[in-house]
């Protein structure tokens, strides 16, 4: 009898760089910024510090997205398979939504939603 797969829902990790994607946070003025996880309470919410502000806020990970970082970046695999696992933008394919990382000398293809721009905290 196969294993089951235990579906992880979950993608917040410090480290991340995700953009705000909800107009009622800080009446609107965050909505589009980008900012770092630099803590994660709950699973779902995280402790973001907006870049290049003083501001720091919780939000829920339904209200963030993804950041897809130029061609030859650090990124983080953060659902599915090899999750976890940091690498490098090697490709984006811009027409099907999908981004190649290279981790430990692999070529890995995912969806954008589950690879995002990763810098050490």
């Amino acid at each position: 009898m196969p294993t089951p797969q235990i579906v992880q829902d979950n993608w917040l990790i410090p480290g991340l760089i995700v953009k705000v994607m909800n107009k009622k946070v800080n009446d609107g003025k965050l909505y589009g910024k980008k900012g770092t996880v630099i803590g994660v309470e709950d699973l779902y919410v995280g402790i973001i510090q907006i870049l290049d502000s003083n501001i720091k806020l919780k939000v829920d990970q339904e209200q963030l997205e993804t950041v897809i970082p130029s061609i030859g970046s650090d990124i983080a695999i953060v659902l599915g398979e090899h999750r976890g696992k940091v690498g490098i933008l090697e490709e984006v394919h811009v027409d099907n939504y999908k981004a190649v990382v290279r981790v430990d000398d692999t070529m890995i293809q995912k969806d954008y939603e589950h690879v995002c721009k990763f810098s050490d905290v």
